[in-house]
């Protein structure tokens, strides 16, 4: 049931800002250490945390736990983060 979920949460990881989606990624915003290509990036806009995510679509499982970050960060306060 757990891995279903997070397989339904592959789904609902946001598209990248254009910016972000057109440019190269950098180094520094890949994952380290993990398998899969991961690249998060994370500013703070007026106080409040925003996150974004590229995953890659064949790895539904880490595409899902990545929501699941972001469903629970994103758009808080920086001192609640």
């Amino acid at each position: 049931e757990k891995l279903e979920f997070l397989v339904e949460l592959a789904a609902e990881l946001p598209p990248l800002s254009p910016g972000r989606r057109d440019g190269p990624f950098p180094a520094t915003c890949r994952v380290q250490e993990c398998q899969t290509a991961v690249h998060l990036w994370t500013d703070v806009v007026d106080g409040r945390v925003r996150v974004e995510a590229d995953v890659p679509k064949n790895s539904p499982t880490v595409r899902g736990l990545v929501t699941l970050v972001l469903q629970v960060v994103h758009d808080r306060p920086a001192n609640e983060v």
